[in-house]
């Protein structure tokens, strides 16, 4: 029986989101598994009733301030929230032992794969945004040193579509990247 942990970078139901719920209720129609999910929230939020309402354990953690993308960036918070979220994940990591952790979205922390990477844990990483054309930010790293950095820490990228893929394809080096076609009815 696989064990899967999904981490959201939002604990709100909008696409990326809904598609990380389609993706959880697939895998546990289709496959032998156990899944958990780490949400944003130190709260009751609406991903966190729908994960429930699918069977699916949950972790709250702070993560305030350690997206790694962003309009205006505040280092100080980064660093501390960052080094947080590195102790808080590594204690779910040694209490779960996951095979497989997905990463739905590069909005999330490089925290979570470099934690799951001291555990040899399999890391998929799921990209629904076009960071500067949808939401207007940008990489505090700037975008090649900070898709490298993905790709380093990552066994597998998805992308929820081919524009998604062509337009980060042209600065990532990835090999074999996968599509994940109409995840979101």
């Amino acid at each position: 029986m696989t064990k899967y942990l999904f981490i959201s970078h939002s604990n709100r139901l909008y696409g990326a989101e809904q598609a990380m719920l389609e993706t959880i209720a697939s895998l546990m129609k289709n496959e032998r598994c156990t899944i958990k999910a780490v949400i944003p929230s130190d709260e009751d939020s609406p991903i966190q009733k729908e994960l429930v309402a699918l069977g699916v354990g949950v972790y709250k953690v702070n993560s305030h301030g350690t997206w790694w993308m962003g309009r205006e960036i505040k280092y100080g918070r980064l660093l501390i929230g960052s080094l947080y979220l590195f102790w808080a994940f590594f204690r779910i990591l040694l209490k779960e032992r996951p095979e497989h952790i997905i990463i739905n979205s590069l909005v999330n922390s490089p925290i979570y794969a470099l934690c799951a990477k001291l555990f040899r844990t399999r890391v998929t990483w799921y990209v629904h945004e076009c960071d500067d054309i949808h939401h207007g930010v940008s990489f505090i790293l700037g975008k090649r040193p900070s898709l490298a950095i993905v790709s380093w820490l990552s066994d597998s990228v998805v992308f929820n579509s081919e524009f998604t893929k062509t337009h980060h394809l042209s600065s990532w080096k990835i090999k074999n990247p996968s599509i994940v076609q109409f995840a979101v009815d």
